[in-house]
């Protein structure tokens, strides 16, 4: 079982929502509302940072914010981010079926790491995140170099996430999903782009496995 990180197992919302907002003042920008920062999280950070800039700037500028940001983040992003209720109990649950457990997110893999050992530690068996030179989600080298390290074929897999950006990756690795409703996503968001198989809770996958 493969999961998503920010929305799926962990609400990071507030950490990178303040990191977000300190980047923008000290640019001289407007802080977005937490709503804002959510929608804008899952195609990497450097893109939740081009997203909530409220104007067009030219790529260097954006990375000088982002450099802001990544230096708040590095002391902040534990915070306030926490498990969802019913996680932990489904993750030792699979366990005790005898299922493997990984991670991949578009979060830099530094604090992926770092993340799920602090909230869930030794519990997966593989977490990757955000490395410069691999493409993110929903590109599926993180779950193929993920499938490699276990040894695991696709028809073995289940990935679930909590946003479109995780169904796509879904689809262009070929693997079996879940898109749960909880996270940083809607069900009616999800329900508009006619995105299938939602959950509405973390005993939900066990349901499923079963």
């Amino acid at each position: 079982i493969i999961f998503d990180l920010d929305g799926t197992l962990v609400n990071t919302s507030i950490d990178l929502s303040n990191a977000v907002n300190y980047a923008l003042k000290k640019a001289g920008y407007h802080p977005v509302d937490l709503s804002v920062a959510v929608k804008n999280t899952g195609n990497g950070m450097f893109n939740l940072i081009k997203r909530s800039i409220p104007e067009e700037v030219d790529d260097n500028s954006v990375s000088k914010i982002y450099e802001e940001f990544k230096e708040y983040y590095s002391y902040h992003y534990l915070d306030y981010s926490s498990k969802y209720d019913g996680i932990e109990e489904l993750l030792v649950k699979i366990k005790e079926i005898g299922l493997k457990l990984a991670v991949i997110s578009n979060k830099r893999n530094e604090y992926t790491i770092n993340i799920i050992n602090t909230l869930y530690p030794h519990m997966f068996d593989s977490i990757i995140g955000e490395i410069d030179g691999i493409k993110i989600k929903p590109n599926p080298d993180l779950i193929d170099i993920t499938l490699d390290k276990l040894n695991v074929s696709k028809d073995e897999v289940l990935f679930v996430g909590d946003s479109e950006v995780d169904y796509k990756t879904a689809i262009n690795s070929d693997v079996d999903y879940l898109i749960v409703t909880y996270g940083f996503r809607s069900k009616e968001y999800l329900e508009s782009l006619g995105i299938n198989r939602l959950i509405e809770s973390p005993s939900d996958v066990l349901k499923y496995i079963r």
